[in-house]
This record gives C-alpha cells, sequence and structure tokens, in this order.
C-alpha cells in the first residue's frame, strides 16, 4: 500500500472517530434530564396555642400547619388533607383525605425510656429487607429516612427520630411522585419550638 493510500486511510478514520465522538457527546447530554428549578416560599413558623394541638391554614395557599405545644413541634401538610379527630390525640396526629378517613400520614410520639438509638428504633420498626435507610436532618435534628419497596399499603416510607426522651416518627407514602414530594414536604416542614 502506498504512503499516499496510508494517509488518506488515516484521515478518514480521524474525521470518522471525531464524528462519533461529537454525535455521542451531543446525544448524552440532550437526553440528561433538565431538573425543575424549585421554588422557595418563606413559611411561616408555627407557634403554639393553647394546651391542645391545634390545626390552622397558613398565608400559604397550598399547605395547613399543625403545631403541638406539649411536645414543642409544628409542620405544615396539604391544604387537601385534614386531621382526623376521632384517631389523633396529643401522641398521634393521623392525617387523611376526609375526617376519620384512611390514613394518609401519621405522626407518633412515644416515650423512649430504653433510650434506643436511631439505629436500633429503624430496625425494630422496619424489618423489611426491601428497604433504604438515609441520614437526613429535620430542624438541625439527626433523623433517619427510610422506604420500603413492594410495599402493598400507604405506609411505605417515614422518617424517625429522637426529640429529648421521646421518639418522633412520621409515616407516610412514597410510591408516586404526588405523594412523595407531599411527604417530603410535611417532614422538611418540621420545627422545633422546644
Amino acid at each position: 500500500m502506498s504512503q499516499r493510500n496510508l494517509v488518506a486511510i488515516l484521515g478518514v478514520a480521524v474525521v470518522i472517530l471525531l464524528g462519533t465522538t461529537i454525535y455521542f457527546a451531543t446525544i448524552n447530554n440532550a437526553s440528561q434530564p433538565v431538573a425543575p428549578v424549585p421554588k422557595v416560599v418563606q413559611q411561616p413558623t408555627p407557634t403554639p396555642a393553647a394546651q391542645q394541638p391545634t390545626q390552622q391554614t397558613t398565608s400559604v395557599d397550598t399547605s395547613k400547619v399543625y403545631s403541638s405545644q406539649k411536645y414543642g413541634f409544628g409542620f405544615q401538610y396539604p391544604k387537601e388533607l385534614t386531621i382526623t379527630s376521632g384517631y389523633s390525640n396529643e401522641n398521634r396526629v393521623i392525617i387523611s383525605d376526609e375526617d376519620g378517613g384512611h390514613w394518609i400520614y401519621e405522626v407518633k410520639i412515644e416515650n423512649n425510656s430504653d433510650k434506643l438509638t436511631l439505629e436500633k428504633i429503624i430496625a425494630k420498626e422496619v424489618a423489611s429487607k426491601n428497604k433504604i435507610v438515609n441520614d437526613i436532618i429535620i430542624d438541625g435534628v439527626p433523623a433517619k429516612r427510610y422506604s420500603i419497596s413492594n410495599y402493598g399499603d400507604y405506609g411505605n416510607a417515614g422518617v424517625i427520630l429522637i426529640v429529648g426522651n421521646n421518639i418522633l416518627t412520621i409515616y407516610g407514602d412514597d410510591s408516586d411522585i404526588t405523594n412523595k414530594a407531599d411527604f417530603e414536604t410535611l417532614f422538611s416542614t418540621f420545627k422545633f419550638t422546644k
């Protein structure tokens, strides 16, 4: 083969290689999902009212605020939901789509008399092998967030934290985009006042 043919073949190979690289780089960048820009809304800090927990509508048109003076916390939840009066008390808050309906979210407070660590609580609470557990922070307090795959009912997700001498557990559902967003709003808006 002559030197001239060899140079021509190498030139064509370089052009093909360069073109292929540019093509795949363009395709790869075009297929990357564009993350939506989160809307930041200044949320009012819930203030505890009388002795009993209260429910009020906030100035934010997408949520209501629950607060507990006894335990010193508050959080927001979707405005189309309600706290069920028949099942909720100062140690348990049931949030549903109607009063007395099936729970969608539950916030439970129980005494940590055995002084369990978060790791021991999560092991006791979630025996499923199909779980994902992540460390998170809620209003400065370390917490564990878990999700169970292939769960057949509400409550495939939860957040557990230790506040003072109590275990605070937030049960929810992250099986679809709407439920996951509402659940994350609920636990991400937790504020502690004590």
